[in-house]
């Protein structure tokens, strides 16, 4: 598979460095020498990963990754590598965060850009089923997924739900006109063991009805099969981080009704302690405590609730 890189540096003649050595391992090179350009090209293209300079003209390179992290200009999980000389690598390291890299820009040859490409292609990748029974199709899909997923196939509904039992995909993506089992029947089986699996529907036929029937059951999405296959597969990474942002969402939400609940106790525990009650007080915070699912509730989380009540003056003898 070959690789694309966005290459950022304004020093030209490293630039012209790195990119004879990418081509000399296959991947090819858009170079430019500010921020700004590089977004606008990572919004209009798609690119494997991103090597940078620590500092650019216009912008460094950790408010590039912010940019990029957002999703707001493109896929926001690509490999993004920073390049550094050897006396900068302690100063920047404490900056590098998940899926950044960090690496020393020696000489930049063969084995530099051997050693980018390793740090792309190994990258973790969200999982995906793609459930396809037509072989040239599921082919072709797999190609253009893979890119920026891990992909499994099944090519009928039997297989997928073994699939799904064993690894539980990031994604689903599922034809309708399967063998056997119906698409609908897979989906049907899936969400009522997870609600929240997000499943793109693949469908050959413009139907909006069907479509529309398949979304109100539960799916996140639907496709036709005749998309570029390009977008097809940036559509499934919209999905995924749009199912994300959600399941964020509730767990945030959940975590604040949470607190909410727990807050009420102690204070109802409080109430009882202050008129001398102490076994209904300490059942008010044995309900306190059962809130938690884990069974167990963190200094932070106690912080939290403790904060909403005043601390008493000490009283001097």
């Amino acid at each position: 598979m070959a690789l694309d890189l966005l290459l950022v540096h304004d020093d030209q003649a490293v630039s012209r460095r790195l990119r004879d050595a990418f081509h000399s391992v296959g991947v090819r090179v858009a170079t430019y020498g500010n921020g700004k350009d590089s977004v606008s090209s990572y919004a209009r293209a798609r690119f494997d990963g991103v090597l940078s300079a620590p500092k650019l003209p216009d912008i460094d390179v950790w408010r590039l990754a912010r940019m990029i992290r957002s999703g707001r200009f493109g896929f926001p999980d690509v490999p993004i590598i920073v390049t550094c000389e050897a006396h900068e690598q302690p100063l920047l390291k404490p900056l590098i965060e998940s899926n950044t890299h960090l690496i020393v820009l020696d000489g930049a040859g063969d084995q530099f850009a051997a050693r980018v490409v390793r740090l792309i292609e190994d990258r973790p990748r969200p999982s995906l089923l793609l459930v396809e029974d037509e072989e040239a199709a599921a082919a072709s899909a797999v190609r253009a997924l893979k890119k920026y997923f891990s992909v499994e196939v099944a090519s009928d509904g039997s297989a997928a739900i073994a699939s799904w039992l064993i690894r539980r995909h990031e994604l689903v993506v599922l034809d309708l006109m399967l063998p056997g089992m119906s698409g609908d029947d897979v989906q049907s089986r899936i969400l009522s063991i997870n609600p929240q699996q997000p499943i793109v529907v693949l469908t050959a036929f413009d139907d909006p009805q069907r479509c529309e029937s398949m979304m109100l059951k539960g799916s996140a999405d639907f496709v036709g099969k005749a998309t570029n296959l390009t977008e097809f597969a940036i559509h499934c990474l919209r999905v995924l981080q749009h199912a994300r942002f959600l399941s964020a969402a509730e767990t945030a939400i959940d975590s604040r009704q949470q607190l909410s609940a727990m807050s009420e106790r102690v204070r109802a525990a409080n109430l009882r302690l202050a008129r001398g009650q102490t076994t209904a007080a300490t059942r008010q915070l044995q309900h306190a405590m059962a809130i938690d699912p884990n069974g167990e509730l963190s200094d932070d989380t106690w912080a939290k609730v403790l904060s909403d009540f005043p601390v008493e003056p000490t009283r001097e003898s």
